[in-house]
């Protein structure tokens, strides 16, 4: 099987891959940004948390899915509201998990925030593909 043929076939996984690990990336950095200033787990979570679902929610909906919906206020505001809370949902997995692993075993901050992402990220695509579907 040509590689062109695989990258054709699994393109959306594969870009939600891509931005999946952009917003992996930005998580992870405002994350060690809120840490390295001293501020607590549950807020550095938070504060991470929210600036990854903006960025998510802009390239899923433009480029990963490419979400046929009309670009009308209404459309916007109850897919993003749909993404919105069904990431709070994932963010809350992995307030869950950071608060379980780091602060209550004592297992690395930054080793259990990279597992605690790849967790998140295959349950928000699975999420995501079902809101940006026609």
């Amino acid at each position: 099987m040509k590689i062109t043929t695989i990258i054709s076939q699994h393109k959306t996984f594969i870009l939600y891959g891509i931005f999946g690990f952009l917003t992996t990336v930005i998580n992870f950095a405002v994350y060690s940004l809120c840490k390295s200033a001293g501020l607590s787990t549950a807020f550095s979570v938070i504060a991470a948390w929210l600036i990854s679902v903006i960025f998510a929610y802009i390239f899923s909906r433009t480029i990963v899915f490419r979400s046929s919906k009309p670009v009308t206020i209404p459309n916007i505001f109850k897919e993003f509201t749909l993404f919105a809370l069904c990431r709070v949902m994932s963010g809350v997995l992995d307030l869950a998990i950071m608060l379980i692993f780091a602060d209550g075993i004592g297992f690395n901050h930054y080793i259990v925030k990279v597992a605690s992402c790849c967790v998140v990220t295959v349950v928000n695509f699975i999420i995501s593909k079902r809101i940006f579907s026609k």
